[in-house]
């Protein structure tokens, strides 16, 4: 038997009640049947399937069994009875495959059940378009009235049916990794206004992932529409008390929607298209409505209670946010590309805390990773990341108190630890993270080691390497201690049965590095920290030979941080350990080890220990012959050793040493001599330019090596001031040695001369008691964004001090259209 449908049209019956022979099928007591139908406006006819054949016995038992049911009902087709009603949308005849379809489309509801059965039918047809028509009309007709529950979970359940359509085809086709071919009607119940099928089959797969994505886009946010108008019909009804017509169920719903649309856009990600901002923002903004209605339910019931009124007293449960409702909005913000995203999940965790609702594991994994993703993803300051990994690491340990509490649901994960670790290195230049990070190792050894221990979760080595990468990058006045601290982490993770890789070694010795390099610190203690790091690195050398399952060798970055630990210390053997090194380096890169090579950093760390011997007579030449090596190492191919500014800057410091003051007349000439040939060099060789420091320190050294009384000295610093004037190098550096190094009269001629107050300025006299240095001399520099201030008498004035600050102030009420500062309206 075929399937019969009938539908309500303003049309002739006759043409569809024929067979395939064009003849006639319908007798003539059907054919009054169906007179009387029309006569009541109920306009049916009949359609059948295209090639098929209805014999006339079953037109009449169709017929039949729609009188009999109307009957049944108090539905007469006489022309006394009204029309029937709009909930007679479906009607299932005897026969499973016969179902009869009635459709008002030109009729206007007369009461709110009629309407209501309007929407539940074009619900079940998926006719999303027309659902929002009816929802404009509900607002008009009856602003006051509420939908029925079981109505808004079957309209909801209809837009949610949808898009789980759309995003199970758009699942299926990219496992298939094929061109996406559009949703029909079919696929998405019988009429889905949202999908078009006249896109043209041509376009490329990205395009069709994201047409598809918009149409789910589409779906969504007219299921959000939806709710917000039957939120705003609940408002106006509430006023008198009584339920609302959502509950739990329908806000999950939509967070639910939602964080579908938004994992399916993260799939699509590697397609080329973006995720649409905004996702967590709506769902936050259904969270704060229920929150909201909740409160005003408690107002209500305290209201109630104290005028005695029961209708008010209305405790309902089911306006309640739940902890996995949170749990999915957290989540949401977790995982998006948001700005702030960490602090608006942090806000919704202390709502939840008003809302004395505990939270729970998943809720802690879930913060976990959104200040994690902070850490990933915020280009501002070092403090912000360190912050974000300080706050990664208090839900931590709040999941291991828990668990020390009895609550072994709570336990940490492996990932849980191996995140909070990771940020932490990666927030290595914040305050003591280096330390912080050590504390928590710790307290994960010492919930796995204890006699009742209350895990088997043992750090593993990419917990210990994350550590040492935090020491190796704390702040030089932080990393006390820590030298100790890493070589302890590289021995138990030995007795672990846990082998150190080549980066646990490189950031134990870059520990050991920084450690030496903190200033006043005392020469024996530099020279412990170098004399470890020379350990460590004879250490992982021994690793590279016995070790077989884990590759460890050395590389350019631990000799370097070595180097530049030895360069730090004076004593008497500590250039000899730098050569030593560095001849090492040389010959291995020589015979072709492509891990270990000199770079011009490597030359300008032995330079510098160099400068802290105190045989001024033997410091030149080595000077001399270290420029020379990176210079050949260079013209032999290594590229890391091109010489650059600072390899001459450092040597500029050696030869201008203040040991050489308590040098004879001989080496302190030796050292004039070759201050002068390295500013030569500089513009002379391979394009390298003089920066700010050369200049500053060339005035510092030519102030130790020449007699201040003699003319020479004041047409040599003469000299080159006005060169670093002409390049615009001048910065504070410059200005202050200047100033320190000159006779007061060639300070006056040239700097105090060419200074002007403040140009911007017209008054007489000037109101301004500062001079600025012209920007011509600054405008090359890298660390001076404004004119050098300075005091009339030529001191230099701080670009932070409180004159500078009076002077801009007063600068800014003398300009025109300023009348804000002076108390008026811009």
């Amino acid at each position: 038997m075929n399937a019969i449908k009938l539908y309500r049209h303003g049309v002739a019956l006759f043409p569809y009640a024929k067979n395939k022979n064009n003849k006639g099928i319908i007798s003539s007591n059907s054919f009054g049947f169906l007179k009387t139908l029309k006569l009541n406006r109920s306009k049916w006819i009949v359609r059948q399937k295209e090639d098929s054949c209805i014999g006339t016995s079953t037109w009449m038992s169709i017929m039949t069994t729609i009188k009999q049911q109307q009957q049944q009902q108090g539905r007469f087709f006489s022309s006394s009875t009204s029309w029937m009603n709009q909930g007679d949308v479906v009607t299932k005849l005897h026969d499973s495959n016969h179902i009869i379809h009635h459709r008002h489309d030109d009729a206007s509801p007369k009461t709110l059940q009629d309407l209501e059965k309007v929407m539940l039918y074009h619900a079940q047809q998926g006719e999303l378009k027309k659902l929002d028509k009816y929802m404009d009309n509900y607002h008009q007709h009856f602003p006051n009235e509420k939908l029925a529950t079981d109505t808004v979970t079957t309209i909801m359940e209809a837009y949610t049916n949808v898009q789980q359509k759309l995003l199970q085809r758009l699942d299926q086709s990219s496992t298939r990794n094929d061109s996406f071919s559009e949703i029909s009607s079919n696929d998405c119940f019988q009429a889905l206004d949202h999908l078009d099928s006249s896109d043209d089959a041509s376009n490329t797969f990205s395009d069709n992932v994201q047409s598809i994505l918009n149409q789910a886009w589409d779906v969504t946010n007219d299921l959000d529409d939806f709710i917000g108008k039957v939120r705003l019909s609940d408002n106006r009804a509430n006023n008198n008390g009584g339920h609302s017509s959502m509950d739990q169920r329908h806000y999950i719903m939509i967070l639910q929607a939602w964080d579908g649309l938004r994992k399916a856009y993260e799939k699509a990600n590697g397609w080329n298209v973006s995720t649409p901002k905004g996702i967590p923002q709506r769902a936050t903004l259904h969270l704060e409505c229920m929150e909201q209605q909740m409160v005003s339910l408690q107002r209500r019931n305290s209201s109630g209670s104290s005028s005695g009124d029961e209708v008010a007293m209305v405790h309902d449960d089911s306006l309640t946010p739940t902890i996995e409702m949170y749990n999915i909005v957290l989540d949401m913000w977790s995982k998006s590309q948001e700005h702030f995203l960490s602090q608006r999940a942090e806000s919704i965790v202390r709502k939840m805390e008003l809302l004395m609702l505990q939270p729970n594991v998943e809720t802690y994994r879930i913060m976990i990773r959104a200040w994690c993703r902070t850490v990933d993803d915020v280009v501002a300051s070092k403090n912000k990341i360190g912050t974000a990994a300080f706050n990664a690491t208090g839900y931590l340990i709040r999941m291991q108190n828990m668990m020390e509490r009895g609550h072994l649901e709570f336990e940490p994960s492996m990932e849980d630890y191996t995140m909070v670790f990771r940020a932490w290195a990666k927030a290595g230049h914040a305050k003591y993270s280096g330390k912080r990070a050590l504390f928590l190792l710790k307290k994960m050894e010492s919930l796995a080691s204890s006699d009742n221990a209350l895990t088997g979760l043992r750090p593993d080595v990419t917990c210990y390497k994350c550590v040492l990468q935090s020491f190796s990058q704390s702040r030089a006045q932080y990393v006390d201690g820590l030298g100790y601290e890493a070589e302890s982490i590289i021995s138990r993770m030995e007795d672990n049965g846990l082998i150190p890789d080549s980066d646990c070694f490189t950031y134990a010795i870059q520990t050991w590095s920084n450690s030496a390099c903190r200033n006043e610190l005392a020469e024996k203690d530099i020279y412990e920290s170098a004399s470890r790091a020379q350990t460590l690195l004879n250490q992982k050398k021994q690793m590279h030979y016995r070790s077989g399952t884990v590759e460890v060798k050395t590389s350019t970055l631990d000799y370097n941080n070595v180097i530049r630990a030895w360069s730090r210390s004076s004593s008497k053997d500590a250039y000899q350990q730098v050569e030593g090194l560095l001849s090492t380096m040389e010959k291995l890169h020589q015979e072709g080890d492509v891990n270990v090579r000199p770079t011009h950093e490597t030359y300008v760390h032995a330079i510098h220990s160099i400068g802290k011997n105190r045989n001024v007579g033997t410091n030149l030449p080595l000077v001399q012959e270290l420029l020379s090596r990176m210079k050949t190492q260079y013209e032999n191919g290594n590229e890391d050793c091109k010489p650059n500014i600072l390899c001459f800057n450092a040597a500029i410091r050696v030869c201008g040493s203040r040991n050489l003051r308590y040098a004879n007349d001989e080496e302190m000439q030796n050292g004039l001599r070759c201050v002068v040939r390295l500013i030569q060099e500089v513009g002379n060789t391979m394009g390298i330019k003089p920066n700010s420091e050369t200049y500053n320190l060339a005035l510092d050294a030519f102030s130790i090596l020449i007699d201040k009384n003699s003319p020479t000295f004041s047409r040599v610093v003469s000299s080159l001031f006005n060169r670093c004037c002409d390049e615009g190098l001048v910065d504070e550096k410059v200005i202050k040695t200047f100033h320190r190094v000159a006779p007061y009269d060639l300070y006056r001629r040239l700097v105090l001369a060419a200074a002007v107050p403040d140009g911007e300025i017209d008054a007489t006299p000037p109101i301004s008691d500062m001079l600025f240095l012209p920007e011509e001399w600054t405008k090359n520099t890298t660390t001076v964004k404004h004119r050098i201030p300075l005091a009339v008498d030529g001191r230099f004035v701080r670009a932070r001090s409180k004159t500078v600050s009076e002077h801009k102030m007063r600068r800014l009420r003398r300009k025109e259209k300023k009348l804000i500062l002076q108390g008026g309206r811009s």
